[in-house]
């Protein structure tokens, strides 16, 4: 059985380049390294999220989210991932699966 990691960061709200790929070198590293690998991200106030095609901040997740899903896809990473927003709503997987997530991980790595 695959050792747990979950990676923690601000992908989504802040999906800038240099940033959104230097979490995923941790994340993709760590998938490479064997682990079972899984990217978290939460937030805990409105227009916290930026969209980077409207050039200004939001508390929309789906930029972030298609960005992030589409960085993923070549390393069969697409699914291995849950965003909490403002309002405690929970993307990417539901509340028992990230609850299932955050109690069975070996690690938690927070960027």
């Amino acid at each position: 059985m695959k050792k747990r990691i979950l990676v923690s960061g601000s992908i989504i709200k802040y999906p800038w380049g240099g940033l959104r790929q230097y979490l995923l070198a941790w994340l993709v590293g760590f998938k490479e390294l064997g682990f079972e690998a899984y990217y978290l991200e939460d937030v805990e106030w409105e227009y916290s999220c930026f969209d980077l095609t409207r050039n200004m901040m939001t508390s929309d997740p789906s930029p972030g989210i298609k960005s992030l899903k589409k960085e993923l896809t070549p390393y069969n990473l697409e699914n291995n991932w849950c965003f909490v927003d403002h309002n405690h709503q929970v993307f990417g997987k539901n509340k028992s699966e990230l609850k299932e997530l955050l109690k069975t991980a070996d690690t938690f790595f927070d960027l």
